[in-house]
């Protein structure tokens, strides 16, 4: 693919060994939660090839990829499916393959070009195992019409109409879900003329199957319009209609659409006798009916939120729970298309003992937009792995970092064990899934999850003695910012320009504010010039309200006497404080502190191996080794109280420029086993 478009549509390759990986560990709960085995039984089974003595038929088992893209995970399938059954029975490849792909592997795509390519790669799949060389004798190749489909698995008007309904699931009639299966099955093996009368009989049955499902949609619209209007008419005390909220009209506005939408589909199967758009459950109705698919797997498009059209998003917060946008501001905060593939996936799973095994942005784990799909995750599902991979650019090509999700939907037993590593489950490292239910990221390093734990429940955090703040924005850089030094600028620190103990200024911020730190009430004659031709840009700022257009935004460390600052992105935590007439912009955090002291013991703190490393447990991975250092991982940080023994060290080692990292490590009372712990999550020490 064209880079600019792989980026554009989240599109990533995945490397055959992790697609096994990840493939092998939902089959592994797939046996436990689906098919009984215990979880000796299924790992023997995996990873050994020894099946029970009583092996469960892994046939029936169904598998989809709802969102195919070239196919790998689909191939992983079948390979792993051929040799469970191999194992218990063993038949010829071709016929062991063709069997499975005619009852347990299914596929989505939004792009036509991905599900030709994906038939083909299953086909070439078949045709490497069959030694027929006479190309005459050959067995023809299955339909896969009625396995692999070109369509939007998250958004269409039936689901989007069980969303506003209430949420209760539709389920066609029995007949016509029949007659779409016994379709499927007859188009797979056929050839020429009856191939054709075939796939017409399938078209059809998935016509009627949308047809009865459409007209169910509808009368749940009609019901939540119903009594979304009779509450509206209702009369209050004083004899007067109750009306609608915001939020009431919000809803009204939306059940009508889609209702239009329900009535325009209906009216085009009437017309032309065909669905008119994918639905899981009017073309895998049969699938659906039975409660769902038993492992829904693959690597979902990661796009984050702002790429996608305000349409879309806004359709995403309707119909998925855990597609929230955080409750700060701006589009880093908006969730990133991977959260809505998780909650749909947990839709398409059966219950109970569905399994989703995913590769998913790491930042899932960390991130504030993901803290709905964390908590739903935590409490709702048994939540089998959660591993970070150390793959990266030298597997994807790509600036990606990547996390296996498998999760199982099943009730978390009290004892339950996250995995934080693929591969066979007994010798992959586990935290316990009761930590997962806690507010905040999940930290997946085991025995760094424990120091970081006792920490917390030891020593205060940092967020409640400090507030850490972004830095100063300007809204219009190209023109505040300068090169030279002049008699109403002020020198400006970036994140780049952050050291541990040092600050050095290479660029300058046009200040126009008193010594008080107001914006001036009418410019000087050396600003007049300059600032009075940028009026109406100045204005149209998004954070500016009213007052003097030169004011800047969020000034709060630029008027603080006392700060010490870190940049937002770094390899480890930098501190530095800053001289007084220093700005920090909008690429550093920092805290404002009481006192010069205070000021300097803090900065000792965050210069330490011991406080980067668990920050690194929560901080965003970035390009390159980097890691995003925020104001919500520095809040969460454990420090000691400032009338504790060995305080006023801090204080000293930060007027010397030193971080003593012994003093610190008594400090936060870490033993050597802590501390060995914590060293190999840091990177190297200053």
């Amino acid at each position: 693919m064209n880079p600019e478009e792989r980026r554009r549509s989240g599109s990533y390759y995945t490397p055959a060994g992790l697609v096994r990986d990840i493939v092998r560990t939902g089959l592994e709960s797939v046996l436990v939660g689906r098919l009984g085995l215990t979880p000796t039984a299924a790992e023997r089974w995996i990873y050994a090839g020894e099946p029970p003595s009583h092996a469960p038929d892994v046939g029936r088992l169904t598998v989809l990829d709802p969102a195919v893209g070239s196919g790998a995970f689909l191939l992983g399938a079948l390979d792993e499916l051929a040799a469970l059954r191999g194992s218990v029975c063993p038949a010829p490849r071709p016929a062991l393959r063709r069997a499975i792909l005619a009852t347990s592997l299914y596929g989505v795509d939004l792009k036509p070009t991905a599900v030709r390519l994906t038939e083909l790669r299953l086909w070439l799949a078949l045709v490497a195992d069959d030694e027929e060389s006479d190309l005459a004798q050959l067995t023809p190749l299955p339909n896969l019409d009625g396995q692999v489909r070109s369509g939007d698995a998250l958004l269409d008007p039936l689901t989007a109409a069980v969303a506003l309904g209430g949420g209760v699931a539709i389920a066609g009639s029995a007949r016509e879900v029949r007659r779409l299966a016994q379709a499927r099955r007859e188009v797979y093996d056929l050839t020429g003329v009856a191939k054709r009368r075939a796939l017409n009989e399938l078209a059809r049955a998935e016509a009627g199957l949308s047809a009865d499902l459409l007209s169910r949609a509808q009368a749940s619209l009609e019901a939540r319009i119903r009594t979304t209007v009779a509450a509206a008419r209702e009369r209050d005390l004083f004899g007067r209609p109750r009306g609608l909220d915001a939020d009431g009209r919000r809803l009204l506005k939306n059940l009508r659409e889609g209702r239009r939408s329900l009535r325009a589909a209906a009216r085009r199967i009437a017309r032309e006798g065909e669905a008119p758009f994918f639905s899981f459950e009017s073309h895998f109705g049969d699938v659906m009916s039975r409660g769902g698919f038993d492992l829904v797997l693959g690597n979902p498009p990661w796009v984050r939120g702002e790429r996608l059209p305000a349409r879309v998003r806004e359709a995403l917060t309707i119909r998925y729970p855990s597609w929230r946008a955080s409750g700060r501001r701006g589009f880093a905060h908006t969730p990133d298309l991977a959260v809505a593939f998780v909650d749909r996936a947990l839709e398409l799973v059966a219950a109970p003992g569905g399994t989703a095994a995913l590769l998913v942005p790491a930042k899932l784990a960390s991130s504030g937009y993901a803290e709905p799909l964390r908590r739903r995750l935590a409490s709702t599902t048994r939540v089998e792995r959660a591993a970070a991979l150390d793959v990266g650019a030298s597997a994807f090509a790509a600036a990606v970092y990547p996390m296996a999700l498998v999760v199982t939907r099943a009730d978390p037993a009290p004892e339950a064990q996250t995995a934080t590593a693929l591969g066979p489950r007994s010798r992959a490292a586990g935290i316990p899934q009761r930590q997962l239910e806690a507010a905040g990221p999940w930290i997946l390093t085991p025995h760094a999850t424990k120091v970081a734990g006792r920490l917390r429940a030891a020593f205060p955090m940092l967020g409640e003695r400090w507030i850490p703040r972004l830095g100063l924005k300007t809204g219009a850089d190209d023109v505040f910012l300068t090169a030279e030094p002049g008699p109403w600028t002020r020198p400006a620190i970036r994140g780049r320009d952050i050291g541990a103990w040092t600050a050095e200024a290479r660029i300058h911020v046009v200040w126009a504010y008193n010594g008080e730190g107001r914006p001036l009430a009418a410019l000087p004659s050396e600003l007049e010039p300059w600032l009075a031709a940028h009026v109406v840009q100045l204005r149209r700022r998004a954070d500016y309200r009213a007052g003097p257009p030169w004011q800047l935004f969020r000034v709060g460390l630029a008027v603080a006497r006392h700060r010490v600052i870190w940049p937002d992105l770094a390899r480890r935590l930098q501190a530095a404080v800053p001289s007084p007439a220093q700005v920090p912009l909008n690429t550093t955090y920092g805290i404002a502190t009481r006192t010069l002291e205070d000021a300097l013991a803090l900065s000792s703190l965050l210069n330490s191996r011991w406080l980067t490393a668990l920050a690194c447990l929560r901080a965003d991975p970035a390009r390159g080794g980097f890691r995003r250092f925020n104001a919500g991982v520095v809040r969460g940080l454990p420090i000691p109280p400032a009338e504790a023994p060995g305080w006023k060290r801090l204080i000293e080692a930060g007027r010397r420029r030193h971080v003593d990292e012994d003093a610190i490590a008594d400090l936060l009372e870490l033993d050597a086993s802590d501390r060995r712990v914590l060293s190999r999550v840091a990177p190297d020490p200053l």
